[in-house]
Protein backbone atom coordinates (compact mmCIF):
# COMPACT_ATOMS: atom_id res chain seq x y z
CA UNK A 1 0.00 0.00 0.00
CA UNK A 2 1.72 2.74 -1.06
CA UNK A 3 -1.13 5.58 0.24
CA UNK A 4 -2.64 5.12 3.35
CA UNK A 5 -6.91 4.41 3.07
CA UNK A 6 -7.01 4.28 6.82
CA UNK A 7 -6.83 8.27 6.56
CA UNK A 8 -7.45 10.07 3.38
CA UNK A 9 -9.40 12.91 2.17
CA UNK A 10 -11.50 13.04 -1.10
CA UNK A 11 -11.61 16.52 -3.02
CA UNK A 12 -14.41 18.12 -4.81
CA UNK A 13 -14.39 21.09 -6.98
CA UNK A 14 -17.67 23.15 -7.98
CA UNK A 15 -17.96 26.60 -9.39
CA UNK A 16 -20.27 28.28 -11.32
CA UNK A 17 -24.22 26.82 -11.85
CA UNK A 18 -23.55 23.94 -13.90
CA UNK A 19 -23.30 21.73 -10.20
CA UNK A 20 -25.62 22.18 -7.60
CA UNK A 21 -25.65 20.50 -3.95
CA UNK A 22 -27.21 17.03 -5.42
CA UNK A 23 -24.87 16.09 -7.43
CA UNK A 24 -22.40 17.10 -4.83
CA UNK A 25 -24.09 15.41 -1.95
CA UNK A 26 -25.31 12.85 -4.43
CA UNK A 27 -21.46 11.92 -5.60
CA UNK A 28 -20.37 12.18 -2.32
CA UNK A 29 -22.91 9.49 -0.81
CA UNK A 30 -21.94 7.28 -3.03
CA UNK A 31 -18.48 6.74 -1.87
CA UNK A 32 -19.20 6.69 1.63
CA UNK A 33 -21.80 4.14 0.58
CA UNK A 34 -19.16 1.95 -0.53
CA UNK A 35 -16.04 2.84 1.02
CA UNK A 36 -13.99 0.92 3.82
CA UNK A 37 -13.06 4.11 5.39
CA UNK A 38 -14.89 6.60 4.94
CA UNK A 39 -12.57 10.33 3.60
CA UNK A 40 -12.14 13.37 4.36
CA UNK A 41 -14.32 15.37 2.16
CA UNK A 42 -12.88 18.70 1.11
CA UNK A 43 -14.83 20.55 -1.01
CA UNK A 44 -13.16 23.15 -3.32
CA UNK A 45 -15.54 26.05 -4.24
CA UNK A 46 -16.26 29.45 -5.88
CA UNK A 47 -18.42 30.69 -2.62
CA UNK A 48 -19.32 28.74 0.98
CA UNK A 49 -22.45 26.63 0.25
CA UNK A 50 -25.10 26.10 2.91
CA UNK A 51 -27.08 24.12 0.98
CA UNK A 52 -25.43 20.59 1.62
CA UNK A 53 -26.16 17.69 3.64
CA UNK A 54 -23.13 15.88 3.64
CA UNK A 55 -20.08 17.59 6.13
CA UNK A 56 -17.41 19.15 3.66
CA UNK A 57 -14.25 21.00 4.47
CA UNK A 58 -15.22 24.03 1.79
CA UNK A 59 -12.14 26.05 0.90
CA UNK A 60 -12.48 29.02 -1.33
CA UNK A 61 -10.76 28.39 -4.87
CA UNK A 62 -8.00 31.11 -5.00
CA UNK A 63 -9.01 34.37 -6.69
CA UNK A 64 -6.14 33.69 -9.34
CA UNK A 65 -7.82 30.16 -10.72
CA UNK A 66 -11.90 31.83 -10.73
CA UNK A 67 -11.33 33.80 -13.78
CA UNK A 68 -13.10 33.05 -17.10
CA UNK A 69 -9.37 32.44 -18.47
CA UNK A 70 -9.51 29.18 -16.24
CA UNK A 71 -13.42 28.53 -15.47
CA UNK A 72 -14.05 27.68 -19.13
CA UNK A 73 -13.21 24.40 -21.23
CA UNK A 74 -9.77 23.98 -20.32
CA UNK A 75 -10.96 23.66 -16.58
CA UNK A 76 -7.48 25.06 -14.83
CA UNK A 77 -9.17 26.07 -12.24
CA UNK A 78 -8.94 22.92 -11.09
CA UNK A 79 -4.75 23.42 -10.60
CA UNK A 80 -5.91 25.38 -8.03
CA UNK A 81 -5.30 21.38 -5.64
CA UNK A 82 -1.53 21.86 -6.20
CA UNK A 83 -1.75 24.96 -4.46
CA UNK A 84 0.78 25.12 -1.72
CA UNK A 85 -1.26 25.11 1.83
CA UNK A 86 -4.61 24.75 0.34
CA UNK A 87 -4.92 21.12 1.26
CA UNK A 88 -3.87 18.68 3.99
CA UNK A 89 -0.54 16.44 2.84
CA UNK A 90 -2.37 13.25 2.92
CA UNK A 91 -2.94 10.33 0.45
CA UNK A 92 -5.84 12.41 -1.52
CA UNK A 93 -8.51 11.33 -4.69
CA UNK A 94 -10.03 13.55 -6.47
CA UNK A 95 -13.31 13.16 -8.59
CA UNK A 96 -15.19 15.12 -10.80
CA UNK A 97 -18.49 15.61 -10.04
CA UNK A 98 -19.91 13.83 -13.36
CA UNK A 99 -18.91 10.53 -12.10
CA UNK A 100 -20.42 7.38 -10.60
CA UNK A 101 -19.23 5.30 -7.98
CA UNK A 102 -19.49 1.58 -7.69
CA UNK A 103 -17.19 0.77 -5.64
CA UNK A 104 -14.45 1.84 -3.07
CA UNK A 105 -13.15 4.20 -4.55
CA UNK A 106 -10.07 4.59 -1.64
CA UNK A 107 -8.45 1.51 -3.90
CA UNK A 108 -7.33 3.57 -6.14
CA UNK A 109 -5.06 4.43 -3.77
CA UNK A 110 -3.35 1.09 -3.37
CA UNK A 111 -2.75 1.30 -7.05
CA UNK A 112 0.02 4.37 -7.35
CA UNK A 113 3.36 3.33 -7.16
CA UNK A 114 5.19 5.51 -4.72
CA UNK A 115 4.28 8.91 -3.15
CA UNK A 116 5.66 11.12 -5.22
CA UNK A 117 3.72 9.68 -8.22
CA UNK A 118 0.64 11.30 -9.58
CA UNK A 119 -2.19 8.98 -10.69
CA UNK A 120 -4.55 10.07 -13.65
CA UNK A 121 -6.56 8.55 -16.22
CA UNK A 122 -4.79 7.27 -19.82
CA UNK A 123 -5.68 8.71 -22.86
CA UNK A 124 -4.08 5.70 -24.77
CA UNK A 125 -3.19 2.20 -23.66
CA UNK A 126 0.72 2.92 -23.36
CA UNK A 127 -0.13 6.55 -22.07
CA UNK A 128 2.38 6.51 -19.11
CA UNK A 129 4.94 3.73 -17.93
CA UNK A 130 8.34 2.89 -19.57
CA UNK A 131 7.10 2.69 -23.23
CA UNK A 132 5.64 6.13 -23.32
CA UNK A 133 9.08 7.59 -21.52
CA UNK A 134 11.20 6.34 -23.97
CA UNK A 135 9.60 7.60 -27.10
CA UNK A 136 8.96 11.11 -24.83
CA UNK A 137 12.64 11.30 -24.53
CA UNK A 138 13.39 9.84 -28.62
CA UNK A 139 10.79 12.74 -29.27
CA UNK A 140 12.23 15.20 -27.06
CA UNK A 141 8.80 15.95 -25.92
CA UNK A 142 6.58 15.75 -29.26
CA UNK A 143 5.22 12.30 -28.33
CA UNK A 144 4.35 13.44 -24.74
CA UNK A 145 1.70 11.28 -23.25
CA UNK A 146 -1.59 13.19 -22.31
CA UNK A 147 -4.18 11.96 -19.38
CA UNK A 148 -7.39 12.56 -17.88
CA UNK A 149 -8.22 14.52 -14.76
CA UNK A 150 -11.57 13.37 -14.14
CA UNK A 151 -9.87 11.36 -11.30
CA UNK A 152 -6.54 12.07 -9.67
CA UNK A 153 -4.86 10.32 -6.88
CA UNK A 154 -1.36 12.02 -4.83
CA UNK A 155 0.00 13.79 -2.15
CA UNK A 156 -0.49 17.37 -2.42
CA UNK A 157 3.07 17.67 -0.31
CA UNK A 158 4.63 16.46 -3.40
CA UNK A 159 2.72 18.03 -6.36
CA UNK A 160 2.78 22.09 -5.12
CA UNK A 161 5.24 22.84 -8.19
CA UNK A 162 2.56 22.25 -10.67
CA UNK A 163 0.72 24.93 -9.58
CA UNK A 164 3.79 27.22 -8.87
CA UNK A 165 5.22 26.65 -12.20
CA UNK A 166 2.06 27.35 -14.32
CA UNK A 167 1.60 30.58 -12.20
CA UNK A 168 4.78 31.58 -13.69
CA UNK A 169 4.48 30.54 -17.22
CA UNK A 170 1.26 32.22 -17.21
CA UNK A 171 2.56 35.90 -16.37
CA UNK A 172 4.60 35.19 -19.07
CA UNK A 173 1.93 35.47 -21.87
CA UNK A 174 1.39 38.80 -23.62
CA UNK A 175 -1.74 39.75 -23.61
CA UNK A 176 -2.27 38.84 -27.49
CA UNK A 177 0.02 35.85 -27.18
CA UNK A 178 -2.18 32.65 -27.72
CA UNK A 179 -1.92 30.49 -24.82
CA UNK A 180 0.44 27.07 -25.44
CA UNK A 181 -1.31 24.01 -26.64
CA UNK A 182 0.25 22.02 -22.78
CA UNK A 183 -1.28 25.22 -21.40
CA UNK A 184 -5.01 24.91 -22.98
CA UNK A 185 -6.42 22.06 -20.22
CA UNK A 186 -5.56 21.37 -16.94
CA UNK A 187 -4.79 17.49 -17.64
CA UNK A 188 -2.77 18.62 -20.87
CA UNK A 189 -0.55 21.19 -18.03
CA UNK A 190 -0.11 18.15 -15.64
CA UNK A 191 0.73 15.76 -18.26
CA UNK A 192 3.29 17.74 -19.10
CA UNK A 193 4.80 18.86 -15.79
CA UNK A 194 4.55 15.20 -14.61
CA UNK A 195 5.17 13.33 -16.98
CA UNK A 196 8.24 11.57 -15.65
CA UNK A 197 6.58 10.26 -12.38
CA UNK A 198 2.53 10.09 -14.12
CA UNK A 199 1.02 6.83 -13.51
CA UNK A 200 -1.96 5.41 -15.05
CA UNK A 201 -4.84 4.38 -12.63
CA UNK A 202 -5.94 1.13 -13.35
CA UNK A 203 -8.70 0.45 -16.41
CA UNK A 204 -9.55 -2.30 -14.08
CA UNK A 205 -10.48 0.36 -11.26
CA UNK A 206 -11.81 3.48 -13.29
CA UNK A 207 -12.72 3.93 -17.16
CA UNK A 208 -14.09 6.74 -18.91
CA UNK A 209 -17.12 5.98 -20.16
CA UNK A 210 -16.98 6.87 -23.89
CA UNK A 211 -13.62 4.68 -24.38
CA UNK A 212 -15.19 1.91 -22.53
CA UNK A 213 -18.74 1.39 -23.66
CA UNK A 214 -19.08 3.19 -27.18
CA UNK A 215 -17.53 1.68 -30.47
CA UNK A 216 -17.24 3.12 -34.08
CA UNK A 217 -18.65 -0.13 -34.99
CA UNK A 218 -21.65 -1.62 -32.99
CA UNK A 219 -20.94 -5.15 -33.53
CA UNK A 220 -17.28 -4.52 -31.99
CA UNK A 221 -19.68 -2.96 -29.07
CA UNK A 222 -21.19 -5.90 -28.96
CA UNK A 223 -17.91 -8.02 -29.09
CA UNK A 224 -16.66 -6.49 -26.08
CA UNK A 225 -20.06 -6.63 -24.26
CA UNK A 226 -19.58 -10.05 -24.83
CA UNK A 227 -15.95 -11.20 -23.90
CA UNK A 228 -16.09 -12.65 -20.40
CA UNK A 229 -12.61 -11.45 -19.39
CA UNK A 230 -14.38 -7.69 -20.43
CA UNK A 231 -17.51 -8.42 -18.60
CA UNK A 232 -15.54 -9.67 -15.66
CA UNK A 233 -13.55 -6.34 -15.50
CA UNK A 234 -16.31 -4.23 -16.12
CA UNK A 235 -18.10 -5.84 -13.45
CA UNK A 236 -15.56 -4.88 -10.73
CA UNK A 237 -15.06 -1.04 -12.03
CA UNK A 238 -15.33 1.24 -8.66
CA UNK A 239 -15.96 4.35 -10.64
CA UNK A 240 -16.95 5.56 -14.10
CA UNK A 241 -16.23 9.13 -15.09
CA UNK A 242 -18.49 10.75 -18.41
CA UNK A 243 -15.78 13.70 -19.53
CA UNK A 244 -16.23 16.15 -22.01
CA UNK A 245 -19.48 16.00 -24.02
CA UNK A 246 -19.23 12.96 -25.53
CA UNK A 247 -21.78 11.02 -23.59
CA UNK A 248 -23.05 12.99 -20.69
CA UNK A 249 -24.86 11.54 -17.71
CA UNK A 250 -27.81 12.92 -17.80
CA UNK A 251 -28.10 11.88 -21.08
CA UNK A 252 -27.04 8.04 -20.84
CA UNK A 253 -29.50 8.45 -17.28
CA UNK A 254 -32.24 8.90 -19.15
CA UNK A 255 -31.70 6.31 -21.62
CA UNK A 256 -34.53 3.50 -22.30
CA UNK A 257 -33.42 -0.14 -22.51
CA UNK A 258 -32.51 -0.73 -25.96
CA UNK A 259 -32.16 2.76 -26.96
CA UNK A 260 -29.33 3.81 -29.23
CA UNK A 261 -27.02 6.80 -29.42
CA UNK A 262 -24.07 8.30 -31.23
CA UNK A 263 -21.69 10.39 -30.40
CA UNK A 264 -20.23 13.40 -32.06
CA UNK A 265 -17.05 11.15 -33.00
CA UNK A 266 -18.71 8.58 -34.22
CA UNK A 267 -18.89 6.06 -31.54
CA UNK A 268 -22.11 3.95 -30.68
CA UNK A 269 -23.59 2.61 -27.71
CA UNK A 270 -26.63 0.59 -27.36
CA UNK A 271 -27.98 0.79 -24.05
CA UNK A 272 -28.91 -2.87 -22.98
CA UNK A 273 -26.88 -5.97 -21.34
CA UNK A 274 -25.35 -7.55 -24.63
CA UNK A 275 -23.75 -4.35 -25.47
CA UNK A 276 -22.44 -2.64 -21.77
CA UNK A 277 -22.78 -5.90 -19.93
CA UNK A 278 -23.90 -7.17 -16.79
CA UNK A 279 -22.87 -4.07 -15.10
CA UNK A 280 -25.62 -2.44 -16.88
CA UNK A 281 -27.92 -2.05 -14.37
CA UNK A 282 -26.01 -1.47 -11.57
CA UNK A 283 -24.76 1.50 -13.66
CA UNK A 284 -28.63 2.66 -14.49
CA UNK A 285 -28.95 2.43 -10.27
CA UNK A 286 -25.84 4.44 -10.16
CA UNK A 287 -26.69 6.99 -12.60
CA UNK A 288 -30.46 8.19 -11.02
CA UNK A 289 -28.80 10.98 -9.72
CA UNK A 290 -28.85 12.68 -13.24
CA UNK A 291 -31.95 11.46 -13.94
CA UNK A 292 -34.42 14.47 -14.93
Amino acid sequence: MTLTTQNWQCVLMCWGTKYGPADIDGLAGQILEHTAHAPKFILLTDRIRSDLAHAYDQRIIPDFYQSDAMTKAGCQAKLAMFQADLLPNRATVFVDLDTVVLGDLSKVLDDLPSEQSIGMLANKPFSFGRIARFFDRVSKGRMRSRGNSSILVFNPQFHAHIDHVFRQDWSKLTPNEPVPKFMQADDRFISQICHQNAHAVSPKLVVKFPREFMARFRFLGYLRGWLPLRARRRASLIAITFPGKAAEPATIANLKVGATLRDAKGRWLTWSDQYVGAVRPVLAKALTRFRT
